[in-house]
């Protein structure tokens, strides 16, 4: 009986089936599988020819019944029913497959058509009893694995086989298995070769398959060294033509991790993109192949549906989700964009708002190179806390813990003199605020340290640096600096300074020119940008006066410096008033002044006041006004010495005169402070004295004259007279007015 080979085209990938006379054709082929999918396709053609030439199929059952029906004479046909009705069938248990196309499917007389071998084609089934035809050809009886008769087929449309398995058919395709389940058998008797642990994920070539009579289709499976990996069950493996596999869906995010890979537009190894360009890129991996090679490929897409092609998955890593991998950073930020928030999750948890967090520094610990095309870090403070992940746009990569700089351009004030100025932020001392205390200094850039603390970059107008301060040593300000309270006493000591009304000095308020060596008090003062300190002045009367250069003033020597001005009033005695000049009233006028400062006599003018002055009767001013005080008589001591003077002054001041002749500067500085005005017997002009000249009644000084001392200021160590010889008010050093003093023996009444 003449065998046939018979062809299979699958109708999805022509997968090449080939029965061998029964035999294993694991037993026949060598160990060379390097078989590729052209020689697959090649093979497919070659047995599509060779069944085309060898193979003569019929249409249909129908056809095959009819061409019998008219091929018989009416009377054979008779016979032939006649002959087959009473068929001897012996019992038998043979495996067969049925492997010829177009062949009918009898009933037990053979004569009555049920079907046709192609609804079994290849398929194993179980003969259980045969029987010899009228027309000499062997009918058998078969049942599939249900026990469920299938009918009767003549010898010659099947072959025998000798077991279960079936007969062995050439494959020459891919089997890529993804099924956690799956095993391999090493012998059709159940015995197992392989667990799933060696076969997952991977790609075998299939040489061949068995239709095995328990309905199941068990492919023979090897690797690409050729090692035979026993058989498999098909449902367990998805078949494809190609090397690579069938197509796994996978849908998982990975991040890209080794930049000498590139990928691949196909399998034919066509270069897509290199690896450089994608390195800690996330990308969606749709799909994998798990290729022949041993090796797996991804299929990678962005959020954008673009393809990037195909890459090993040993260039990646896998992802817990979009965002892709965590990756070490260990870098300084500084949080500089508060329009971003920070997240608790990359399900976008808001965890902390940007306005909170803005321009403090970090340490990112960990990024992420998400899938949508952004960078994520991760955010710890100097305690170890959390602050979430944020989007690296809101922040700046710092140098080191000191934070980015940041453009500051602020005038600041250095308020306390206890810091330490920095060269770096190794904290290298550059020097100490004491010697830049109350300085003002331009803060041009500003630095959030990690550790909490605010740093400033100091420079000065002419461009030296000062170093990084911490800011809490200093106060911010504007040029001018800010206003650092003294209430001190100045004396104005040059004519030819400019008084200003703001000190960006585009207002004028004069000049010192009228403002001499008199006294004012210093408020405040202002360390200026421009390197010069600058006095608000006010005068005794509360007027402020204007700022102006602390070179153009005196100030005091201590902070316990006073300054007493009781502002007496001035009268000329130099005045001619009816024809009469007092040349030699100046201790009626200067009692006055002090009499009229108190309130007392406030119904006397000078020359009124004059002609009431005691006199003495013997020219001994020690009993009252000796001489003529509107002339000057020749060998008379022109004076009212102290003791007629206070009684005199008693009159008007009800008991509130005294004479403190041999007082110290000391005690006349504390009758000032207490508010009162001193009679004061000097020299002329504060002159040097002249020698004593001896009179009737004993020694006295020619030069002599008398003043009201109405102020002092300490820290210029100067005294403020009003003098009724035509000079009015005006300021004397100490020193001079001591020696005049001390010339005329200390002699000084005061008025309270």
């Amino acid at each position: 009986m003449k065998k046939y080979n018979l062809f299979l085209l699958a109708l999805s990938s022509a997968f090449l089936l080939i029965p061998v006379n029964g035999l294993a054709i694991e037993d026949t082929m060598s160990n060379d599988t390097s078989i590729s999918s052209t020689q697959v396709t090649e093979q497919l053609t070659e047995s599509k020819e060779s069944s085309t030439t060898e193979t003569t199929p019929t249409s249909s059952t129908e056809e095959i019944a009819s061409q019998s029906s008219e091929s018989q004479p009416e009377k054979l046909k008779e016979e032939n029913i006649e002959a087959n009705k009473n068929l001897s069938f012996s019992e038998l248990s043979q495996y067969v497959n049925l492997n010829k196309k177009d062949q009918t499917i009898l009933d037990k007389t053979g004569n009555n058509i049920l079907g046709s071998t192609n609804d079994y084609l290849n398929q194993t089934l179980l003969a259980k009893s045969s029987a010899k035809h009228s027309n000499g050809k062997i009918l058998y009886q078969l049942f599939n694995h249900s026990d469920k008769e299938i009918g009767y087929v003549f010898e010659d449309a099947l072959t025998k086989v000798d077991g279960p398995e079936g007969s062995h058919y050439t494959l020459g395709a891919y089997a890529t298995i993804t099924d956690p389940n799956s095993s391999t058998l090493a012998n059709f008797k159940g015995s197992k070769k392989f667990s799933q642990d060696k076969l997952i994920n991977k790609t075998f070539f299939a040489r061949g398959q068995y239709h095995h009579f328990n309905g199941q289709t068990y492919l023979s499976i090897f690797d690409a060294k050729g090692l035979w990996y026993g058989y498999v069950d098909q449902d367990q493996v998805t078949i494809s033509s190609e090397r690579q596999g069938s197509y796994v869906s996978f849908d998982k995010y990975i991040t890209y991790s080794n930049k000498n890979y590139n990928t691949w537009s196909n399998f034919g190894w066509k270069y897509r993109l290199s690896g450089d360009k994608l390195v800690n890129k996330t990308l969606h991996a749709r799909g994998i192949y798990y290729h022949y090679n041993g090796e797996s490929y991804l299929s990678l897409y962005d959020q954008n549906g673009t393809w990037y092609g195909y890459v090993n998955q040993k260039a990646t890593k896998l992802a817990d989700g979009a965002q892709g991998i965590y990756h070490s950073y260990g870098k300084y930020v500084t949080f500089s964009n508060k329009n971003y928030d920070t997240w608790s999750s990359f399900q976008w948890n808001k965890r902390n708002s940007g306005q909170d967090l803005v321009n403090q520094t970090y340490l990112a610990k960990g990024i992420y190179h998400h899938a949508n095309g952004n960078d994520y870090v991760s955010l710890y403070d100097n305690q170890n806390k959390w602050h979430g992940y944020v989007n690296q746009n809101a922040v700046k990569v710092a140098d080191g813990k000191q934070g980015a700089y940041r453009a500051h351009n602020k005038y600041v004030s250095i308020k306390n003199p206890n810091y330490s100025t920095w060269q770096n932020f190794n904290w290298k001392k550059r020097d100490t605020t004491k010697n830049i205390h109350e300085k003002t200094l331009l803060a041009k850039g500003i630095y959030q340290h990690f550790n909490g603390d605010t740093y400033l970059s100091l420079f000065d107008s002419k461009g030296t640096w000062y170093g990084y301060l911490n800011q809490n040593a200093t106060q911010e300000t504007n040029r001018t600096g800010h206003a650092i309270s003294i209430n001190k006493y100045i004396s104005v000591r040059s004519k030819n300074y400019d008084l200003w009304r703001n000190l960006n000095f585009t207002a004028s308020k004069g000049t010192t020119k009228n403002m001499l060596n008199k006294p004012y008090l210093a408020k405040v003062k202002y360390q200026h940008f421009n390197g010069s300190t600058y006095y608000s002045l006010y005068d005794q009367k509360n007027n402020w006066q204007g700022y102006i250069n602390q070179s153009g003033v005196t100030e005091a020597a201590g902070n316990n410096s006073t300054y007493v001005m009781l502002n007496a009033p001035y009268y000329n005695q130099m005045e001619k008033i009816n024809g009469r000049i007092a040349y030699m009233g100046c201790e009626a006028a200067s009692l006055l002044q002090a009499l009229h400062l108190k309130g007392y006599a406030k119904n006397y003018s000078l020359h009124p006041f004059i002609d009431v002055m005691p006199r003495s009767k013997d020219n001994n001013p020690n009993n009252g006004f000796s001489g003529n005080p509107y002339g000057n008589t020749y060998g008379v001591y022109h004076s009212i010495f102290p003791k007629p003077l206070t009684e005199w002054a008693n009159k008007y001041a009800k008991g509130n005169a005294a004479n403190i002749s041999g007082s110290s500067l000391t005690q006349l500085n504390k009758e000032l402070t207490n508010g009162n005005p001193i009679i004061l017997y000097v020299t002329i002009n504060f002159e040097k004295a002249d020698p004593l000249s001896k009179y009737h009644w004993g020694y006295g000084i020619d030069n002599a004259h008398v003043v009201t001392l109405d102020g002092y200021n300490s820290q210029t160590n100067t005294y403020h007279v009003s003098d009724p010889n035509a000079k009015g008010g005006y300021w004397v050093t100490k020193n001079k007015l001591q020696a005049s003093y001390f010339a005329n023996e200390k002699r000084a009444v005061v008025i309270k």
